[in-house]
């Protein structure tokens, strides 16, 4: 049996979105901030539908602090990988880490192919979703900064992004979304009130 392979997400430092400091460039902030679904977000920014493509799915193993992150008795999860894509360019690179108990529970959590999670959770009932954080990545650091940087197709420069969890009932799993630098750039932003 092959190794589980690390998860590699908690070695950046995360910031509570709540007031984002000057470690955060205001270009950011919006996006960083923004409730509602993304894919909205990036619809109207990119005045386009938005894909979803995954990009792998495996089991893996937990650090600590993403157990402690999720409140996780597990230390093996499923993480899917996917990249959101609008008008033909790659917007944003996304992981969800969902510990087994959750995977037990909500089954169809690791059978969306390419359907949208944040759609598919905003119809669940009772969804509770915490606080943003956010930490800016180097596309040459840490393991999630290789994977987004690889799947984004940026070799260098700063990569910021953003993570919550969500709980269906007791159960956890967490969201991770790396942004494409076009994000920054992009002049229809979203509000930091979802707009």
């Amino acid at each position: 049996m092959e190794p589980l392979a690390q998860s590699g997400v908690d070695a950046e430092t995360w910031h509570l979105a709540t007031a984002p400091t000057r470690t955060c460039p205001s270009a950011w902030t919006a996006w960083i901030t923004a409730d509602g679904l993304l894919t909205d977000h990036i619809g109207r920014a990119a005045g386009g539908p938005v894909t979803v493509r995954v990009v792998d799915e495996a089991r893996v193993t937990l650090t600590s602090a993403e157990q402690a992150y999720m409140q996780a008795d597990d230390r093996t999860a499923h993480r899917r990988r996917v990249v959101l894509s609008a008008a033909d360019e790659r917007w944003v690179y996304a992981e969800t880490l969902i510990p087994l108990a959750t995977v037990a529970a909500h089954p169809w959590l690791v059978h969306l192919g390419n359907q949208s999670l944040g759609a598919t959770l905003a119809r669940h009932p009772g969804l509770r979703r915490g606080p943003f954080e956010y930490t800016a990545l180097q596309p040459t650091g840490s393991a999630l900064g290789r994977r987004a940087g690889a799947a984004l197709e940026i070799p260098e420069g700063v990569l910021w992004a953003r993570r919550s969890w969500f709980a269906l009932g007791a159960y956890r799993l967490c969201v991770l979304e790396v942004f494409h630098p076009r994000a920054g750039a992009e002049a229809s932003s979203p509000s930091p009130q979802g707009g």
